[in-house]
């Protein structure tokens, strides 16, 4: 016997180590607390509120215990058989000192489980009656009816049990699908379960990221005077049962609740709130515990049901995948909406970048449509006076790509042509003779420095945009113009297209050494100017 337990995890461990047990096999669920006494390698001396009968089977474990590196089998069951159980007067909450011897499982036999803890309801328990010996024959075949009767009965409410559980399973399953709502899904699921298990209420809390803490967040009560305990703490720490429930990913009963070692830190809200018996049930995603069910009864003589664990075991897995798809789609959401609120806010920053009132030149009409595919895009317009000549710069470009990263190159462009134009235009000015050539060189020199600044400091980026850049003389109606790989503009004229202003050089930002080239065309008055970009069209 000492060979065999010498690896115990209580062999060295100290007084008052916490412990958890369980009567028998047939509550292998059902968890009552104790401190240890003391201990040796055949047996341990326990202190408990629970008195057991001499003889009892035990099946027990350390409590409190994470498992780690260190102790890898912090959760390894140990059995034992209680050799003595005596009342200890003067102490309150620690009542009965038991001693108990372990044993191998493989000894231990049902028929000698003589587990006796008050109120603990018969948790599934049974007796086997065995016939006297020297009964004889002329009732054999009564007492084989009687068997059979027995056998059929039980067939029959084995298989009107399996039934109710299939629809209420199927109840469940038409319930979580039927919405990816989170919070509808929990206070359904809180509800359906309030009913099924006839419990005084039902709570689902969800472990926050340190795993220190659970949070509820959905409940239902029958009770009409038991408040709300939505967004209720409950700090893990002095809380053995769920500390086991989470690590191991097994369901829990815990009876007296109230005063159980196991429940310390819930004593007071289990009090508040006449909490006789709980039942804990992990909630597993992707294999890993993202929250509890827990399921109350206020009834003392009442302890659930191996079949009812079962059920709700069942009922948990089934309903975890949909609650972890219901919060990735409320966190999707969530994240779409703020997406969809910082591009909005994009947009309109964006939109303080085109001209907020046009030009008004005599002899001249100017009108102007933007609406990009998305909230914002790569797609601008720009209309500048140019000294005091008169003269009008024209911009229309379109940033390559969609969406946020072509807006940004789009305020990029924008504002590098207008910081170059400004010194390049004041120069031409100041010309005596500015003429044809000098504009043009003008042009160049902004469309020029504007590719090598692209080119250069965003290179990674790979970033471009077709432009259209012109000079419009309103007295004469000259236009000069370059156009950096955009769209053609069109003349159109009394019988439609007259003329297209096709590219005169590459888009701007391919590469440093880019040439590029001017051209000029005469408007008359019965003429229109047509600019446009390539969304145009795709629409």
């Amino acid at each position: 016997m000492q060979k065999k337990f010498e690896g115990s995890l209580f062999e060295h461990h100290s007084n008052q180590t916490p412990i958890m047990f369980t009567c028998g096999q047939h509550q292998p669920y059902c968890y009552y607390g104790a401190r240890m006494v003391y201990n040796r390698v055949d047996g341990l001396c326990i202190e408990s509120r629970y008195p057991l009968e001499p003889g009892a089977v035990l099946y027990f474990n350390r409590a409190n215990l994470t498992p780690t590196a260190d102790s890898p089998n912090a959760y390894e069951t140990h059995c034992a058989v209680v050799r003595s159980c005596r009342a200890i007067p003067g102490q309150k909450d620690i009542h009965y000192r038991i001693g108990v011897e372990l044993v191998d499982p493989d000894d231990c036999r049902e028929q000698t489980d003589k587990g006796s803890i008050p109120n603990a309801g018969n948790g599934g328990a049974s007796a086997a009656l065995a016939p006297a010996d020297g009964v004889d024959d002329t009732n054999r075949h009564d007492r084989e009816s009687i068997s059979a009767d027995v056998h059929l009965k039980t067939a029959i409410e084995t298989a009107q049990s399996r039934a109710r559980a299939l629809a209420v399973l199927n109840r469940f399953a038409t319930k979580v699908g039927s919405t990816l709502d989170l919070d509808e899904i929990l206070q359904s699921v809180c509800r359906e379960m309030t009913q099924v298990f006839g419990s005084r209420n039902t709570g689902i809390g969800l472990l926050d990221k340190n795993r220190t803490k659970i949070t509820l967040v959905a409940f239902y009560t029958q009770d009409p005077y038991e408040s709300d305990a939505t967004k209720m703490e409950m700090c893990l720490e002095g809380n053995a049962a769920t500390l086991r429930v989470i690590e191991t990913g097994q369901t829990m009963v815990v009876p007296d609740v109230q005063h159980n070692p196991l429940t310390t830190s819930i004593h007071d809200i289990a009090r508040q709130r006449r909490t006789e018996c709980l039942m804990i049930v992990p909630l597993l995603a992707r294999g890993e515990v993202i929250g509890t069910i827990g399921m109350p009864t206020a009834d003392k003589n009442r302890i659930f049901t191996t079949e009812e664990v079962a059920l709700a075991q069942t009922i948990a897995g089934q309903i975890a995948g949909a609650l972890e798809n219901a919060r990735l789609y409320a966190q999707t959401e969530k994240a779409r909406k703020i997406a969809e609120r910082d591009l909005e806010i994009g947009q309109k920053i964006q939109t303080e970048f085109f001209p907020q009132k046009l030009p008004s030149i005599p002899g001249w009409e100017i009108a102007a449509y933007f609406q990009p595919a998305r909230k914002v895009s790569g797609d601008f317009y720009d209309l500048f006076q140019i000294g005091a000549g008169g003269c009008l710069g024209l911009v229309v470009a379109d940033v390559c790509d969609h969406g946020v990263g072509s807006a940004l190159f789009m305020v990029l462009f924008r504002s590098l042509v207008r910081a170059y134009s400004e010194p390049v235009f004041k120069r031409y000015e100041k010309e005596a003779n500015p003429g044809d050539e000098l504009l043009g060189q003008a042009l160049l020199t902004i469309i020029q420095r504007t590719n090598t600044y692209i080119a250069t400091t965003h290179e990674r980026s790979n970033m471009f945009a077709t432009m259209f850049f012109g000079v419009l003389e309103p007295e004469t109606g000259r236009l000069t113009y370059i156009n950096c790989g955009h769209e053609a503009p069109l003349i159109i004229g009394a019988g439609g297209i007259e003329t297209r202003l096709k590219a005169t050089g590459p888009a701007v930002g391919l590469d440093e050494d880019l040439e590029f080239s001017v051209n000029s065309v005469v408007l008359d008055f019965s003429q229109t100017l047509f600019f446009y970009t390539d969304g145009a069209m795709d629409a």
